[in-house]
């Protein structure tokens, strides 16, 4: 009935059937319904209500001539439920219905899969607990940190009742975005696919594109918000160059013109920060010439051109993430076309529009699309093989040492690691004889990168059995984005049983990386 509905003439072909055949149904319904509703206290996701009404139309033309059965284990369970009550009240007026006791529990199904907001019924706990792992297993996958847990775990919950219902009885949902989504956080989804076995588990079945969709969305704008919060943090700048003060300060008032969200602190001469050094509350350096330093540096002239001006912009905001610095709306970017452009005969205003959207998202894409693929880390050059016998925290220092030694990590990284493991369990076991070493970015990563370490017999993290692991994969991330092009290759190749023993069995760096390869393969 969804997909009916999402055609171009379902509506009306839906109310044409309708009419036909009990031309006073859908009013009574829609009204009875409404004051069901309202009764209840219950809240409706507004997309699907239309969907619902007719859908319970033809359920009120059904009842009366054929009857739904339910088992017995799940009418237990559904009279368990505040929403069963609503479905009494609901169906009460109908008395020639076959079975009204099963009907009650059908309705109640229908109305949990398209109810929204909060739910504090006991029998749902144990869907608290599978959001909850759920948005564990998405951290440990995309080797990621949520740092609203309590509201994603919330928002999570809210999705996961109603996706429950569909999936545990079989009611199909149509999602018309799906490809969308699939295109824009193409990695995120495969991740997110992967993370919800906990959801498969319960529901004992696969889960469809569609659903996985709207869970990545869930994920995807919680990393946005993320990426957006850090962006709001005060970045705080130092200004160098080598003729004196007074040429710092002309530096240092073009380039407050340029960046005001940029906190700049007083500028200084090559002399005074050479014995100084570098302020630890600084985030960047512009400098006329290159310097030696551990933040981030940026090469500038005294005075600048205007090309030279927005490809700093363009850079900085790359790097630090400021919103709406580079790229005005269509709107504007329209408003500001309008009086210089004569639309040809056929064109549109909303054509336009469309046009300039479109080329705004490729480019973004494009942008996106410059995120490393697991074989550009994951080259010969990072990955190790070794017979030698030793602990799991050996083993993470040893994985982690081509990453020292292009000074993509510090020293204090490697300790991160070890202690995560150590505070937090096992969480980097990531996939049968395969684990994910990480830490935060602040605890020492310099460069995005990413190290292997294949051992020939395996070793037990934590000393514990359940967690062997042959494979020690070192992630140095620098966000909560940038790596995840690579890590959602890796976790196909984890999700292949194929691919993951050809991995396993390995004996060479060479063969290594091709199944490395072969993983990033369509």
């Amino acid at each position: 009935m969804t997909k009916l509905l999402y055609l171009k003439n379902g509506m009306r072909l839906l109310r044409k059937a309708l009419f036909k055949n009990a031309n006073q149904l859908y009013p009574q319904t829609k009204d009875s319904f409404i004051q069901t509703i309202k009764k209840a206290n219950l809240l409706l996701v507004p997309s699907r209500f239309e969907e619902m009404l007719y859908f319970t139309t033809c359920l009120l033309c059904r009842i009366t001539n054929h009857e739904v059965i339910i088992n017995q284990k799940d009418q237990h369970f559904l009279q368990k439920l505040t929403v069963y009550k609503a479905s009494q009240l609901f169906l009460s007026p109908y008395t020639a219905t076959k079975n009204k006791t099963h009907e009650c529990l059908y309705f109640t199904i229908i109305l949990m899969t398209v109810i929204q907001g909060e739910n504090q019924d006991r029998a749902l706990a144990f869907l608290w607990k599978c959001a909850h792992e759920i948005i564990h297993e998405v951290e440990r996958l995309a080797a990621i940190e949520f740092q609203n847990n309590q509201k994603l775990l919330k928002n999570l919950f809210y999705h996961l009742v109603p996706s429950y219902f569909r999936l545990r009885f079989q009611i199909p949902l149509s999602n018309v975005l799906v490809d969308k989504i699939k295109l824009e956080y193409r990695e995120l989804f495969e991740i997110t696919k992967a993370a919800l076995v906990p959801l498969k588990k319960i529901v004992g079945g696969i889960i469809p594109e569609e659903e996985i969709g709207y869970f990545t969305i869930l994920f995807g704008g919680e990393i946005k918000c993320q990426r957006e919060r850090k962006a709001e943090k005060v970045i705080k700048a130092l200004v160098l160059c080598p003729s004196g003060i007074s040429s710092s300060l002309i530096m240092k008032s073009e380039l407050q013109a340029l960046f005001p969200q940029i906190c700049f602190f007083e500028a200084k001469s090559f002399e005074t920060f050479s014995k100084e050094g570098s302020d630890e509350r600084v985030d960047l350096i512009f400098s006329s010439t290159p310097i030696k330093t551990n933040k981030k540096l940026y090469l500038v002239n005294p005075i600048m051109t205007q090309f030279e001006k927005n490809r700093l912009l363009r850079k900085v905001q790359e790097d630090f993430l400021f919103p709406k610095v580079l790229i005005p709306s269509v709107d504007k970017i329209i408003d500001i076309l309008a009086p210089h452009i004569e639309l040809k005969k056929g064109k549109t205003k909303e054509k336009l529009y469309e046009i300039v959207e479109r080329k705004i998202n490729q480019e973004m894409r494009r942008k996106e699309d410059k995120r490393p693929m697991l074989s550009e880390l994951l080259t010969p050059e990072m990955i190790q093989l070794s017979d030698e016998p030793m602990s799991w925290e050996e083993a993470i220092e040893l994985s982690a040492k081509p990453l020292e030694k292009n000074q993509q990590i510090e020293g204090n990284y490697i300790a991160a690691m070890i202690d995560k493991v150590k505070d937090y369990g096992p969480f980097i076991h990531i996939g049968k004889g395969v684990a994910l070493p990480h830490a935060r970015p602040e605890d020492g990563v310099k460069r995005l990168g990413m190290s292997l370490l294949k051992v020939k017999q395996p070793i037990l993290l934590l000393d514990d059995e359940k967690h062997a692991i042959q494979i020690f994969i070192c992630l140095a991330a620098i966000d909560n984005e940038v790596h995840l092009k690579a890590l959602a290759s890796l976790t196909k190749i984890l999700s292949n049983n194929e691919k993951l023993t050809s991995l396993l069995s390995a004996d060479s760096v060479e063969k290594i990386y091709q199944v490395i390869k072969e993983g990033e393969e369509k």
